[in-house]
């Protein structure tokens, strides 16, 4: 390969394949709702939890309940200000704190 075209499909296999998805997840973000509203249209199934996985001295509200579906689940919050914490947990994090949520009930 001509090194010329080399220098020119490194830079964009990088916006294809690393900025372009990074920048429509941000998007989707940034929206009114963001992810957590794209999750709970998703699945709208009572949730499993009913303490608030990131406050759980606080209780998972019986209708309106903030939630995110993870790992086929729906997880309920106590508010959408937890959802957006939620969202910047690591997978073992969430599934720790989704744990000792259930384990409140």
């Amino acid at each position: 390969m001509n090194r010329s075209i080399r220098a020119v499909t490194r830079p964009a296999a990088l916006v294809c394949g690393v900025i372009v998805p990074v920048l429509l997840v941000a998007s989707g973000c940034a929206s009114s709702g963001g992810a957590a509203s794209s999750a709970r249209a998703a699945d709208s199934g009572k949730p499993v939890n009913a303490a608030c996985p990131m406050m759980p001295e606080h209780e998972v509200p019986q209708s309106g309940a903030a939630t995110v579906v993870y790992k086929g689940q729906t997880v309920g919050f106590c508010c959408s200000d937890c959802v957006d914490g939620w969202q910047s947990l690591s997978d073992s994090e969430k599934g720790k704190a989704l744990r000792e949520a259930m384990a409140a009930r």
